[in-house]
């Protein structure tokens, strides 16, 4: 039998599929730390639950903070839904809420709501604005607070059916430590941009470096670093341009440097190393 023909035969006669990719985790991964990640996510769980909306959250003690909403139709239906949960207030009167708060281990924890029993008439009433039909919570430690990922299902969906309601679990196991891995991911970024665009930053890591040199050779390195020209770093030092090149010479002998790569290279290694302190400071 070709190729073809198995692919095209009965799922048994598919050996072939067992090694595709599933929900689109390749591009999920690929697209950690970048912007595109919540769309990426929100792919993801939409292919295994057949969600309608996807929320993300943050959870400090006072109250949820959104931080994306998105609609698998690409509507704004999901920013309508969050924005009416926080600004009506009607997570105060949501049960799932008081679990959460009563919840202290940081791994993640499901919640699912029973929009049958809403226990409320505020919590029936918003079920009933956004036609709201199921939801499912995940909750757990973040790299920074408590967060929270949440799926929700219009009424025309209905709930879960059975083919989907086994793959809840995946929230948890799978959607919910990959959102955290991305936060992770983009914190580490977002600290690396400012470790090469703020020159005060730049000066306190060389002075943490552990080598004791002249101030004026180390503001010449962090202006480099910094990516000011040897003109620009003479103006702004008010020195000549063959001393700002004699201060760069003697940083890079200093240091086994021998071009701006490495001395990019050897910055980075030392903020990593360092700031731990610099965020003290």
């Amino acid at each position: 039998m070709s190729i073809g023909q198995g692919l095209r035969g009965s799922p048994a006669s598919r050996p072939f599929e067992v090694a595709r990719p599933q929900y689109g985790i390749s591009s999920l991964l690929a697209s950690l730390g970048n912007a595109s990640f919540e769309g990426e996510l929100s792919r993801l769980v939409t292919d295994m639950l057949g969600s309608n909306e996807m929320h993300i959250f943050r959870m400090p003690a006072d109250r949820p903070a959104m931080i994306a909403s998105i609609s698998s139709d690409g509507t704004r239906a999901a920013e309508r839904q969050s924005a009416t949960y926080i600004d009506k207030r009607v997570w105060h009167f949501d049960p799932a809420m008081q679990s959460i708060a009563a919840e202290t281990s940081p791994a993640p924890s499901i919640f699912r709501l029973n929009t049958c029993e809403p226990g409320s008439n505020e919590l029936k009433s918003y079920y009933d604005a956004v036609d709201m039909r199921e939801r499912v919570m995940v909750v757990g430690d973040g790299p920074e607070e408590r967060m929270c990922l949440a799926v929700t299902r219009r009424g025309q969906a209905g709930h879960f059916p059975l083919e989907q309601e086994y793959r809840v679990p995946l929230l948890g196991e799978l959607a919910f430590p990959l959102l955290m891995r991305h936060y992770s991911v983009a914190a580490e970024k977002r600290g690396l941009s400012r470790a090469l665009t703020s020159l005060p930053l730049i000066e306190r890591c060389l002075s943490l470096s552990g080598e004791i040199f002249p101030k004026r050779e180390a503001e010449v390195a962090a202006r480099i670093i910094y990516g000011v020209s040897a003109e620009g770093i003479s103006l702004d030092l008010g020195i000549g341009i063959e001393t700002v090149i004699c201060y760069r010479r003697r940083f890079y002998q200093r240091f086994r440097i021998s071009c701006f790569r490495e001395l990019v290279v050897w910055y980075l290694e030392l903020y990593g190393r360092v700031r731990g302190l610099v965020a003290e400071h």
